[in-house]
């Protein structure tokens, strides 16, 4: 496949499939439930310089066995 191909049929499937995964995810949770659901799966990454000292915080969240995602600020 081409990578045009690829793009349309990715839009697509967007567009099908993301109206519905709202009803899906929420399934009318409180703030509450929501975060004791998560927080088994969330960890707190320390970023250490050469010398072992904390140089910045972050959070992440597993989404499988030895995989964390997080975001780059």
């Amino acid at each position: 496949m081409n990578k045009r191909l690829i793009s349309v049929l990715f839009i697509f499937f967007l567009i099908c499939y993301l109206p519905f995964t709202e009803k899906l995810i929420a399934q009318n949770k409180t703030a509450q439930q929501i975060a004791s659901d998560t927080f088994p799966a969330t960890v707190l990454l320390v970023m250490e310089d050469t010398y072992g000292q904390p140089v910045s915080l972050g959070s992440g969240f597993f989404v499988r066995d030895g995989i964390i995602a997080t975001n780059l600020h």
